[in-house]
């Protein structure tokens, strides 16, 4: 069985500020140190794995890996491929697995940077009359 890669986003494409936001994420995740041993099943990269864990806040869905899950069973496509350019899904046990190595050191400036991003973006998010 062949399997199909979606490609990651065109680095070039003139994004939202949303899409922009989540591309700036994803190509963070792609430089996490991997304290795995090459002999270690590796099916799944860090980026992956740490992308299909930040989807449950974006989307503030708990149960939100497990309908991709679905979504890809039934359509051969979903959100986490979408939205971060994701391969494969992992479990939640997969993913504690996978990213419980990673220091907060390693993940502490993209979070200053999201949440700079966010403060610098507040006005525009407000409606009138709040």
């Amino acid at each position: 069985m062949e399997i199909f890669r979606i490609p990651n986003p065109t680095p070039d494409a003139l994004p939202g500020k949303a899409q922009g936001l989540v591309n700036r994420i994803s190509a963070a995740f792609r430089t996490l140190p991997d304290a795995r041993k090459p002999g270690n099943n590796r099916k799944f990269s860090m980026h992956d794995a740490a992308c299909s864990a930040f989807s449950v806040f974006f989307t503030q869905c708990p149960s939100f890996l497990a309908f991709q899950k679905d979504l890809d069973r039934t359509t051969g496509r979903n959100n986490v491929q979408s939205l971060f350019g994701v391969h494969d899904v992992p479990t939640d046990v997969q993913i504690r697995n996978i990213l419980e190595p990673v220091g907060a050191k390693a993940v502490a400036p993209l979070i200053q940077e999201i949440g700079d991003t966010l403060w610098a973006e507040r006005d525009a998010c407000r409606t009138t009359g709040s």
